[in-house]
């Protein structure tokens, strides 16, 4: 980050591993510093549990409608773009789930404002964030390989991007927790990672018949 010559990441880890501690974490680490650090997320409800959060779309004002060529409504000499220019950081949460040409026009415009086009972001660091067994973009009436074809993974900037995983599911050490507790969140955790990454027996996952047990929207929040 100090060398300016920027850098592409994602961090990839299951819910409940600590993707959105170490992105906060991140986001106070270089704030501390008098640098500028963005934070920004596919949906509204992610963008309100990163510090400064904003969408993505709100941030670097993608249109609604997004095309392969596709550019931000952000320009030079304006408010906004003397803040791209002086970014340092970019932190994208819920990336899978973003349609790979917002992350284009991003990319385009960064590297125009930062007048850096040799380089991806204009040199800013860059931290994708999110889990590919979640929701992918949606396409409407797309088959599952125009869903495939739209997310992160088939974009340019793949190539160029190093992938970081958090393989522990910290919410299993809060000491809080019952044996009773961790041993339904550790089962349900268990089996939302089959479906992600359909290891069950067979095609099928097996739930308990009767469903949770208290099958309320409390409830279900409480497993959670």
């Amino acid at each position: 980050m100090d060398s300016g010559d920027g850098g592409v990441f994602f961090l990839e880890g299951c819910g409940g591993s600590g993707k959105t501690f170490v992105e906060n974490t991140v986001l106070a680490k270089v704030r501390s510093t008098g640098k500028i650090a963005l934070a920004v997320a596919s949906s509204g409800i992610a963008a309100t549990l990163l510090d400064g959060g904003r969408t993505a779309h709100s941030r670097f004002k993608i249109p609604i409608d997004i095309e392969a060529t596709t550019v931000c409504n952000v320009r030079k000499g304006t408010h906004l773009g003397d803040l791209m220019n002086e970014t340092t950081l970019l932190v994208w949460d819920e990336a899978p789930m973003q349609y790979k040409f917002c992350m284009h026009a991003v990319d385009w415009m960064l590297r125009d404002i930062k007048r850096r086009e040799d380089k991806p972001f204009g040199g800013i660091v860059v931290c994708f964030c999110g889990d590919f067994r979640q929701t992918l973009p949606i396409i409407q009436g797309g088959l599952p390989a125009a869903v495939i074809d739209a997310c992160l993974r088939h974009s340019y900037l793949w190539d160029n991007l190093r992938v970081l995983r958090l393989t522990t599911n910290m919410r299993l050490s809060n000491p809080n927790l019952t044996d009773e507790g961790r041993r339904k969140m550790e089962e349900f955790a268990a089996k939302v990672l089959q479906v992600g990454e359909r290891t069950g027996p067979g095609d099928r996952i097996h739930w308990a018949e009767n469903g949770l047990e208290d099958n309320t929207i409390e409830g279900c929040i409480a497993l959670l």
